[in-house]
């Protein structure tokens, strides 16, 4: 009996050590989902060049490279290039990129300390000056207006604004006899032949880029994102658009009288097709693009007819064949940044780049 006893104790005991053990145990975790990645909106590279129909210039004789190239015609093109020290300098083509000249070495403008982005009046004089750039003296970005003589290897300039003590200059425009200078400081020069008017904008807004379509119409845009518009040629402005926090009005442009586009430092842009009266908003396909240091931003849009353009987003290039509506790419480097884009009136398109020039035949 006393065995019997013993038995179903320990029976008992040994369910309830069992139960008590079960009742400790935690629930089982189940491993978490695998994160969601969104795939890139265009596919990686490694770094090679997607280039499509573009090619790279072949010159065995000097690299040609810079922030911009500018082609006057088929034959007549300059590239700037502010890397050369100690003054910024240029080369030119007179056979439509065949052959550059300098052949060594660099074209200087010496009567000119430092200089970003050059103006074509006509093929032989240009109007150069620089941006804002921090931490840079001021008074060495007079704007020049320059002629130039290839076979002296040097250049008439005289300045701008007849020696006048000026901000950075963001802007210029040579339309007919009238100059467009546009300063840092929000002080649009309206210079004709024998009249020179001023009209200054806010500081606050950082005026950055003008067009006038003719003598009346024209419009500034601003790092804040406003867009400016007159039409009794500058003496009242209106603010026309506020593009969204953060959007910089880099450049405004014309192909004629009424087809006009904004280039921002995103890749939003908008667009006209009544002469500024109303503007739409476009997105740029590909990654964002969107630049905090607009000092050293350079982008542009060239049109070879109304419907049919191109524009730079970082390496890349992309086309239009609607008017700016839609946007594909058109081609893309491995690495080096897309500078500038050109059109030669006839059937190329150039880009500038630090490492050398890329061009389309169309």
């Amino acid at each position: 009996m006393y065995i019997k006893r013993l038995l179903l104790l320990l029976f008992v005991y040994c369910c309830l050590a069992a139960c008590s053990k079960g009742g400790n145990e935690q629930p089982v975790t189940p491993d978490p989902e695998p994160p969601v990645v969104n795939p890139p909106i265009e596919p990686a590279d490694g770094g090679l060049d997607t280039l499509g129909k573009w090619t790279w210039l072949d010159d065995s004789k000097n690299a040609v490279s810079g922030n911009q190239v500018l082609f006057w015609n088929a034959d007549t093109g300059y590239v700037v290039n502010t890397q050369f020290h100690p003054s910024a300098g240029l080369k030119a083509t007179f056979d439509g990129g065949k052959t550059w000249l300098p052949d060594e070495g660099k074209f200087s403008v010496y009567s000119v300390t430092a200089w970003s982005k050059m103006y074509l009046k006509d093929g032989a004089t240009a109007i150069v000056y620089a941006r804002y750039i921090p931490g840079n003296i001021r008074a060495l970005y007079e704007p020049y207006y320059l002629k130039m003589d290839f076979a002296a290897n040097g250049a008439a300039g005289t300045n701008l604004l007849q020696f006048r003590y000026t901000n950075f200059i963001q802007d210029v425009q040579y339309m007919d006899t009238t100059r467009y200078i546009l300063e840092r400081g929000g002080a649009l020069h309206m210079i004709s032949t024998h009249v020179w008017n001023t009209y200054t904008f806010n500081l606050e807004d950082n005026a950055s880029t003008v067009y006038f379509t003719d003598v009346e119409k024209g419009w500034v845009g601003t790092e804040s994102g406003k867009l400016f518009a007159t039409t009794d040629r500058g003496k009242t402005w209106n603010n026309q658009l506020t593009a969204p926090t953060g959007v910089v009005l880099f450049d405004v442009t014309f192909a004629d009288k009424n087809n006009g586009w904004i280039v921002t430092n995103s890749n939003l842009i908008y667009r006209t097709v009544n002469g500024g009266t109303t503007w739409d908003k476009i997105q740029i396909p590909g990654p964002a693009a969107t630049s905090t240091e607009v000092y050293y931003f350079s982008r542009n849009i060239v049109m070879v007819s109304n419907t049919h353009g191109f524009i730079n987003v970082g390496n890349a290039i992309y086309e239009t064949k609607d008017g700016g509506a839609t946007w594909q790419r058109s081609g893309r480097t491995g690495k080096d940044t897309i500078e500038w884009l050109s059109y030669d009136k006839k059937n190329t398109v150039w880009a500038a780049t630090s490492h050398g020039l890329l061009k389309l035949v169309l």
